[in-house]
């Protein structure tokens, strides 16, 4: 719906915003919620969810989409059919399945590094609570931040020497915090990973809202969110039991250093390279 509201050369900025509003939303959320509980019992604060929903529906309402955009149904809408069809849609656009490749594969090798954070520390550092939540606070001001700078300045005129930046930037930054002994060395380098990913985030969704047509774009994303929401769990369960048999940080290292090799790979593909290109 994004690209149907948005100027295409408007996007990639308003997708940074979006991304630091995201990020205040996730960090902010907990504590909202702690101390709306200390006000009221749960269920006069589920009426909550209830006025909120009311309130986006009767915001939506108010939006107009172009008739030529509003599709028939012509059979029951089903996830597992949006992402069959999103798959078949990425083999055949070698651009949108060469990209759906690198966020899949960035997705999976950066596991160790910002997804087991927390493990990191209580294995290296201590188990100490403050710890953690500086750890936390200091990745939300870096994505929120990142996400800032893409929504100000809108990255390179090619999406992929953007992609390519937030790669090799995550990948540099993840190789340091397998190396590193101290505490406030390894927050340096968190907040530096976590500035990174809305870069690589924002990209990609901006390149396949700019290059996938508007009726695909629903089962494009469903692979999208299939990527990350499906296969992380696996994820986590391979690199949590690989945890316990070698160091964390000999997972971190190997990991890093071909995310590394995957950022400077993309610019000697080029014409996958060129289709990053952007006229507006």
């Amino acid at each position: 719906m994004i690209p149907l509201l948005v100027p295409e050369d408007k996007l990639m900025k308003f997708n940074g915003i979006n991304s630091s509003i995201q990020s205040v939303i996730q960090f902010a959320s907990p504590l909202v919620a702690g101390g709306i509980l200390v006000l009221g019992s749960i269920s006069n604060i589920l009426f909550i969810d209830v006025i909120t929903a009311i309130i986006g529906v009767g915001i939506l309402s108010f939006i107009k989409i172009e008739q030529k955009y509003i599709q028939k149904v012509e059979e029951k809408a089903s996830t597992i059919n949006d992402i069959k069809e999103g798959i078949k849609f990425s083999i055949s656009d070698k651009l949108i399945g060469k990209l759906l490749l690198i966020y899949g594969i960035f997705i999976f090798l950066s596991v160790p590094s910002s997804f087991m954070s927390s493990l990191i520390i209580t294995r290296n550092f201590g188990q100490d609570y403050m710890y953690l939540s500086i750890c936390e606070t200091i990745g939300f001001i870096g994505m929120f931040l990142g996400g800032l700078l893409l929504g100000t300045w809108g990255g390179f005129k090619n999406r992929n020497k953007t992609l390519t930046l937030g790669i090799i930037l995550y990948s540099v930054f993840a190789i340091a915090l397998g190396l590193v002994t101290q505490y406030w060395l390894f927050v340096v380098i968190m907040f530096f990973i976590s500035f990174s990913i809305p870069i690589i985030q924002t990209t990609t969704m901006t390149m396949l809202q700019e290059k996938v047509q508007i009726e695909m774009q629903g089962r494009i994303f469903s692979l999208l969110n299939a990527i990350f929401s499906g296969l992380m769990p696996l994820e986590m369960i391979l690199f949590g039991v690989l945890a316990d048999i070698v160091s964390i940080n000999y997972l971190i290292i190997p990991a890093g250093a071909i995310l590394f090799l995957i950022g400077i790979g993309i610019p000697l593909f080029k014409n996958f390279y060129k289709e990053g290109i952007t006229n507006k």
